[in-house]
């Protein structure tokens, strides 16, 4: 059979000096679909092999192409180009650190940055020397003008980009900061609705828009494999097909990123995971944006801010802590079931839901006094000159109080206290915690009133239970993650189905 092929012919392709084969022919070793629904087709000469791009049109008009089969190329155009006649101005929206490798073919470093323009975005990346020369030359979220590049075929291994090409950039690329202000592209989505994520399979890469509707604390573990410490932060995001997706974030995302109930927040390029179902994990190139000035940001703003607070949204079967605790009630839990069911006993927090009545709170120490620098929340000493934090090496001359609430919470079986950190009592009370303190300072009587409003109040509260060590003793604790007015419609519902759930059982 290799003598039937046009030998030589993939080297000359990827030479760009092919003109002189006429109807060349080459075997299919190999068909598959991409993003942009073409085909990527592997093909050989018998001597080399390249992979090269069709278009879903030509597939369908020569459906009689498969795998190993033998064809003849009438037209083709190389997938390298080598001219340095070209330049395009784009925005970098996503550039990487530099990345080292060692393996048994030597060692090297890279990083890549994603370029977007009106049209599209593509990747780009340096090895090397190159990536020596042109990292500073790079700044995320500045626009460019970018020639002398090599153009060819992405390497979908490596590459999240919707698109099928990809830049190499090398010494001779030319990047220069674009001085027409007036250039301003805007993000390309391609969103997912939740309720679509069973259609696409493990470690597929695509883009989704939720409202924030839980965040959690971050939790630390440590690799296994580097021994180096790993940061996670679980938040849960719902839209208008009313499902509720955990997505899962990491290292600099988790710590970096100030994620609050109730604002929309856009994920582009974030991985599915099968984990027990449908959950989303963020990648080092996925890039968020926090209430986004789009058409779907807006809309899904004003489903949630009408509806959200109502709905019962489902879940996929995979939601970890969340959905690992349901007992026929949708995650309800009574106070009495924490105790019988040893929730929060696991080397992982447990969550679950409360209707419970606020009966008493602690007014003592409501609120601890904080770092006022942006991104620290730890607690500052006072001294002679002003309040010193320890962790930004600063003294301010006056802390920025935040709130550490711990409530008592009863139902028909119990009472139990929990503890509400600063976003979530700030909203339960209505103030921030700076104000009540001056007004627990001046006006005791106004203060005392404030938080007399909500004792006695039913809410739904969302608990997370966990097990901590303190003095080396083990310390059972819940946390509030989130409170909302009780959905009675969605309790009557859930009664009923526990009721029919144990008239089953009982076989009444």
């Amino acid at each position: 059979m290799a003598a039937q092929l046009t030998r030589n012919f993939i080297e000359a392709l990827y030479k760009n000096d092919y003109s002189h084969f006429e109807n060349p022919v080459v075997q299919v070793l190999n068909i598959k679909t991409t993003q942009s629904n073409a085909y990527r087709v592997l093909i050989s000469d018998g001597i080399y092999f390249m992979s090269c791009l069709t278009s879903s049109l030509l597939m369908e008009q020569t459906s009689h192409i498969k795998k190993n089969s033998l064809i003849k190329i009438k037209k083709c155009i190389s997938n390298k180009i080598h001219t340095k006649n070209w330049t395009i101005c784009a925005k970098a929206i996503n550039k990487s650190k530099i990345r080292y490798w060692s393996n048994s073919r030597g060692e090297g470093k890279l990083f890549s940055v994603v370029f977007m323009d009106d049209s599209s975005e593509i990747k780009a990346a340096a090895f090397n020397e190159s990536c020596d020369y042109l990292y500073e030359k790079i700044e995320q979220g500045k626009i460019y003008q970018i020639s002398g590049a090599i153009i060819k075929l992405a390497n979908k291994r490596y590459n999240n980009c919707n698109n099928d090409y990809e830049m190499e950039m090398n010494l001779k690329t030319t990047i220069t900061i674009n001085k027409n202000h007036t250039f301003d592209p805007k993000m390309h989505y391609s969103f997912v609705p939740l309720n679509q994520l069973m259609n696409y399979e493990k470690d597929s890469v695509i883009d989704v828009i939720g409202v924030v509707d839980e965040v959690n604390e971050i939790s630390e573990s440590t690799s296994k494999a580097t021994n180096i410490p790993i940061q996670r932060r679980d938040i849960y995001i719902v839209d208008d097909t009313e499902y509720k997706v955990r997505v899962t974030l990491w290292n600099k995302h988790a710590k970096e990123i100030n994620f609050e109930t109730k604002s929309v927040v856009a994920f582009k390029t974030i991985r599915v995971s099968d984990f027990g179902g449908r959950t989303l994990s963020v990648l080092s190139s996925t890039i968020i944006t926090l209430n986004p000035d789009i058409n779907e940001s807006h809309r899904i703003t004003g489903w949630y801010s009408r509806y959200g607070d109502t709905v019962d949204f489902k879940h996929y079967s995979g939601l970890g802590s969340y959905n690992s605790n349901i007992n026929g009630m949708n995650g309800y839990k009574t106070i009495q079931q924490i105790s019988d069911e040893n929730l929060g006993s696991s080397e992982t927090s447990d969550y679950f839901n409360i209707i419970g009545t606020i009966s008493y709170i602690k007014k003592e120490n409501f609120a601890y006094p904080a770092c006022p620098n942006d991104g620290c929340s730890r607690k500052v000493i006072e001294e002679e000159d002003g309040w010193r934090c320890e962790r930004c090496c600063q003294s301010y001359p006056k802390p920025n109080y935040k709130y550490i609430l711990n409530i008592n919470i009863l139902d028909h079986t119990g009472n139990q206290y929990v503890t509400f950190f600063n976003d979530i009592a700030e909203k339960l009370i209505g103030f921030k915690a700076q104000r009540l303190m001056e007004i627990k300072e001046t006006e005791i009587n106004e203060f005392n009133s404030i938080l007399d409003k909500i004792t006695l109040q039913k809410y739904d509260f969302r608990i997370r239970a966990k097990t901590e060590s303190f003095n080396d003793k083990p310390t059972f604790r819940c946390f509030a993650v989130k409170v909302k007015p009780v959905n009675y419609k969605l309790q009557i519902k859930n009664n009923i189905n526990s009721i029919n759930k144990l008239m089953n059982e009982l076989k009444f």
